[in-house]
């Protein structure tokens, strides 16, 4: 074989190696994308199966999760892709899943 030969061989199976890394980081995203909606789903019928069976709202153990899980995904994204729109959004996010998570914990504690 040539030298030149080699050389494109190489660079097509680089080519085909990234193509596959940046569709395995493409499923991985969607992937933690669509986890996030669903824990949020399941904080949702927590919250409704609760409100059904004690006819009150226990909201801030589930908000807090469902807070957590959507600061997390924003704050990561926007610190990773650089947008401050998302940061501030993540930043809300988690402050209110702070705020709520002391709001169940107080009332743990009555």
């Amino acid at each position: 074989m040539k030298k030149d030969e080699i050389l494109e061989k190489a660079r097509k199976s680089n080519t085909d190696a990234q193509g596959e890394d940046e569709r395995s980081l493409a499923v991985i995203d969607k992937a933690g994308y669509y986890a996030s909606y669903a824990g949020a789903f399941m904080c949702l019928v927590y919250l409704i199966a609760d409100r059904i069976r004690h006819k009150s709202y226990t909201f801030p153990l589930p908000g807090s999760v469902f807070f957590t899980i959507f600061g997390a995904m924003f704050l990561y994204r926007g610190i990773k892709l650089k947008r401050a729109h998302e940061i501030v959004a993540g930043g809300v996010f988690a402050a209110i899943a702070a705020a709520l998570a002391a709001v169940h914990f107080f009332d743990l504690l009555k």
